[in-house]
């Protein structure tokens, strides 16, 4: 998350006891794997944790936020003894739950990308990403018969 904050709020997390900051470059997956638990505020790192085996804590609801594995902790006064918890049970056989996890992604999943951080423009806007992703509102909005005729929506023309 470098250039996103400014240097002083690195400097204030590097004063904090047992707080090291890692280069962007680091294998998070080599870094989860090594550590005894994970902290995230939404991030997905926990979701790799929860696949991982390593366990993870969460301080905001998100969608990852339930499943099993993956604990979420809205207050600070009990972060002490949800830790200690967590450090006591040690890694746990998480396989069932990121299968289920994996499962409920892909059947909320849709072909095509509508923004992304590492695909460009180019791609986003491509024709063949464009109709991939007006086929999958057609079907979802079909399915949930919020539209009962895709007449006329086959085919999207764009400026």
């Amino acid at each position: 998350m470098t250039g996103r904050r400014p240097a002083a709020f690195y400097r204030s997390l590097l004063a904090l006891p047992n707080v090291r900051l890692v280069r962007e470059t680091v294998n998070s997956r080599e870094l989860i794997k090594r550590s005894k638990c994970v902290f995230a505020i939404s991030g997905t790192c926990a979701l790799e944790a929860l696949f991982l085996g390593v366990p993870a804590v969460l301080f905001s609801r998100v969608f990852h936020s339930g499943f099993d594995g993956i604990t979420r902790v809205l207050d600070l006064y009990s972060l002490p003894d949800r830790m200690r918890d967590l450090l006591h049970e040690g890694p746990r056989d998480t396989r069932k739950s990121s299968l289920a996890a994996l499962a409920a992604m892909y059947s909320e999943s849709y072909p095509g990308k509508i923004t992304s951080e590492i695909a460009d423009e180019k791609h986003v806007y491509a024709d063949s990403n464009i109709d991939a992703i007006g086929v999958a509102l057609v079907r979802e909005l079909s399915s949930r018969q919020l539209v009962t005729s895709t007449s006329g929506l086959e085919r999207i023309q764009r400026p």
